[in-house]
């Protein structure tokens, strides 16, 4: 197997469409992610925005690791492949996007 050239713009086809992808699926996430632990002061919009801001870069994240994993390891898009990498690259960034968030002390 060859190795993975991140020079390539091979590569990359495709990263706008998954960076948008990733975004409507961060901010539908934020969205119904449910509220808890908050102060009862914070008006709710405030607190959604603040969900869908967290999220956002973990969708972000995703988009920019999915695009040259799918591309180098399954570019016949085979689906059971696909879904495996979206998952656990979105379960992984979202760990890591959390770890930053909680190492800056920002909270909800």
């Amino acid at each position: 197997m060859k190795s993975l050239d991140l020079r390539s713009p091979a590569v990359w086809k495709g990263l706008k469409k998954e960076l948008v992808t990733w975004a409507v699926v961060s901010v539908l996430s934020g969205l119904i992610q449910p509220i808890t632990d908050t102060n009862p002061e914070t008006p709710f919009g405030i607190v959604k925005l603040l969900q869908v801001l967290f999220v956002l870069p973990a969708g972000l994240l995703t988009a920019v690791v999915y695009t040259p994993v799918q591309n180098h390891f399954n570019p016949e898009r085979q689906l059971g492949r696909s879904l495996v990498f979206m998952l656990l690259i979105w379960t992984i960034s979202g760990i890591v996007v959390n770890a930053v968030i909680k190492g800056l002390g920002l909270t909800i």
